[in-house]
């Protein structure tokens, strides 16, 4: 699931990433959720979730932040204006830039640092995008 080509969308199920997933400055992954409000993601990765300056998880057609679930054995960045959606289950260090969000939750499974500026943000709710 390398984002070094540009945007990328995926419909409701599970995905698996052998390495890191890396999604470059300014594109998305879109999560489709087809009209079905019930749809569930599961995106896992053997390595970090690194989501470069301005890149989003975009929701779309009733896809909601409860039922989208990351799971990254390793760190995950969310860099200036980034925006996570989701659950994340965090195996290594969560840092987030400047005006960086996460919509939904970050659950870090070891004691690994967390790195927050002083703009970035943890919702519990809808991201406005």
């Amino acid at each position: 699931m390398d984002m070094q080509s540009g945007n990328k969308t995926l419909t409701p199920g599970c995905y698996h990433q052998g390495a890191a997933i890396n999604v470059v400055a300014f594109t998305n992954i879109t999560l489709d959720a087809e009209g079905d409000p019930n749809a569930v993601f599961v995106i896992s990765s053997n390595g970090a979730l690194i989501l470069d300056r301005s890149s989003y998880i975009v929701l779309l057609n009733g896809a909601t932040y409860e039922n989208v679930f990351w799971v990254v054995d390793g760190a995950v960045t969310v860099s200036t204006e980034g925006i996570l959606q989701g659950t994340t289950l965090v195996y290594g260090a969560l840092t987030l830039g400047p005006r960086a969000k996460i919509c939904g939750r970050a659950l870090l499974v070891t004691t690994a640092a967390v790195t927050m500026d002083s703009e970035s943000s943890i919702i519990v709710g809808d991201c406005d995008m």
